[in-house]
């Protein structure tokens, strides 16, 4: 079965199918650009953000040992009255160390829960846009190429030359103005009955 259209407006079929163009390109470059900001947010998670805080893990737990080390001198040492010696700085340099080396811990956990999330939410997103991005690669630029084609043909249509003709040279089989049709041949008709 052939189906048809009423055509009233080529220049629309051009605009619709510039409009899709664009549409192609412009949804291209927006999915690119997601592809590429998910995979930059986990290199910076899994690269950058861990090692920095595994830096940092390291460094705190550094200046624990240094700062337990000099708290057990200071305890130890005797000042030169004989009194027993007071450690409060160095209690609360130890203090403040451990509670950097705990940020830094938790920093690492933080950022690994993040890696699990990004990467479960970077799946839950592919799935849709995988659909999406069929359609931009293949269906969508082919049905701009099938446009082309019909637009063409409808161009070809009405570039086609109608054959003029003289109402007076034509042989003409129907009636006149003053003429009455003359009847037709129905086989159906009542008159025969």
């Amino acid at each position: 079965m052939r189906r048809t259209a009423q055509v009233a407006s080529i220049a629309a079929l051009r605009d619709f199918r510039a409009a899709l163009v664009t549409f192609v390109e412009e949804a291209r470059v927006a999915l690119d650009e997601a592809e590429f900001e998910i995979q930059r947010t986990a290199e910076w998670l899994r690269h950058d953000q861990i090692s920095r805080w595994k830096a940092e893990a390291r460094r705190w737990a550094e200046e624990v040992t240094r700062a337990k080390s000099e708290l057990y001198r200071r305890q130890i040492t005797a000042s030169a009255d004989d009194a027993k010696p007071s450690a409060v700085d160095e209690k609360k340099r130890l203090e403040y160390v451990q509670r950097r080396r705990d940020e830094a811990e938790s920093k690492i956990i933080a950022v690994q829960r993040w890696e699990r999330t990004l990467a479960h939410e970077a799946a839950e997103y592919r799935g849709p846009t995988r659909q999406l991005a069929t359609a931009v690669e293949l269906e969508l630029p082919q049905a701009t190429q099938h446009l082309a084609r019909l637009i063409e043909s409808l161009e070809r249509y009405v570039r086609l030359a109608v054959p003029e003709t003289d109402a007076a040279s034509a042989p003409h089989s129907g009636p006149t103005a003053s003429e009455p049709p003359a009847p037709a041949d129905d086989p159906e008709s009542d008159d025969d009955v």
